[in-house]
Parts: structure tokens; C-alpha cells; sequence
């Protein structure tokens, strides 16, 4: 591969994150839709739908991880910009990269946990405490989501390795 051009990757995560970030979309627009339900059913017919409350919260949970990958791949997460917009551009990405670093091994630990906690539940075949529904397949979701963002994070770490080494200090979305 060429010094400078993208391997196919980035373009693959890049395509996966903006489709799982456009899933998340789609979903809170379901959570708007199922909670608009609900309200009518409990106030106009005084009929409350339990298992919308349930399915929102497996809902919630979706939308809030589908789209972290994105989020990183965009830069989209929070910087105390107080202190980060007084440093050099050098200094900057060298706070990228050690920032990531420690984001990456605090997320391995919680993949690692949620994987464990998926697979016990499929084991001993969990279900929600309501409406009795599995909680596999909610709780495989947590892995799999924070292995996007793991995968994101490295090809941003890679990304910002480079950059320091070839003494750069443009920020690029990759």
C-alpha cells in the first residue's frame, strides 16, 4: 500500500459506521413513533401499552451504540476544548492518540464484559423481566457495537501514529 492512501479499511468501516449511524436514525424515529402510541393509548383510551416500554428501552439501547462507531470515525465526541484548543497542533494530536489509547483499553475491558454477559445469557437462555422476551439478542448487541468502535478507534489511532511520525499535524477524517 502507498505511503498516504487509504487501504480499503477505512472506506469498508467508513461505509459500515454511516449505514449502522442511518440504522440509529431510523430507530429513534421507531422510538418516536412506539412512545406516540403509547401516549395516545394511555391518555385517549386509557389502554397503556406495556410492551412498548420494554421494547423502547431494547430500542434505546440500539440507537445509542449503532452509531458510536460513526461518532468516533466523525469526531463527533466531547473534547474539554478549555484546554485542548490552547495547545499546539502537535500537542493536539499527541492528546488524540494518548486519549485514544486509553478509550481503546477501557473498551476492549467492556467488549470483553459484555461478551461475557451475552454469552451467559444465551446459556442459561435470559429473559426480560415483563414481556419474557429473550435478551440475547440485545445483549450480543453490546459487543458487537463496542468492537466497531474498537476497530474505528484503531484505524484512528493508525491514522494519528502517521501523522506523528511524518510530523503532521492536519486533522483528517478518515
Amino acid at each position: 500500500m502507498e505511503q498516504g492512501k487509504p487501504g480499503k479499511t477505512p472506506s469498508l468501516m467508513r461505509a459500515l459506521n454511516y449505514r449502522l449511524a442511518l440504522l440509529a436514525g431510523f430507530i429513534c424515529l421507531a422510538l418516536a413513533v412506539l412512545m406516540a402510541i403509547d401516549v395516545i393509548g394511555r391518555y385517549f383510551f386509557n389502554h397503556p401499552f406495556h410492551q412498548i416500554f420494554e421494547l423502547a428501552n431494547f430500542l434505546f439501547v440500539g440507537l445509542c451504540l449503532l452509531a458510536g462507531g460513526y461518532a468516533v470515525q466523525e469526531k463527533g465526541h466531547v473534547k474539554i476544548d478549555i484546554l485542548y484548543s490552547r495547545f499546539s497542533p502537535r500537542t493536539r494530536t499527541i492528546v488524540d492518540f494518548v486519549t485514544a489509547f486509553f478509550a481503546l483499553a477501557f473498551l476492549i475491558w467492556i467488549d470483553w464484559l459484555t461478551l461475557e454477559d451475552a454469552l451467559y445469557a444465551l446459556k442459561i437462555n435470559e429473559l426480560s423481566m415483563q414481556e419474557l422476551w429473550p435478551l440475547f439478542p440485545v445483549k450480543i448487541l453490546l459487543p458487537i457495537a463496542f468492537t466497531i468502535v474498537i476497530i474505528q478507534l484503531l484505524i484512528d489511532m493508525a491514522h494519528t501514529f502517521r501523522r506523528l511520525r511524518d510530523n503532521r499535524t492536519d486533522v483528517k477524517k478518515i
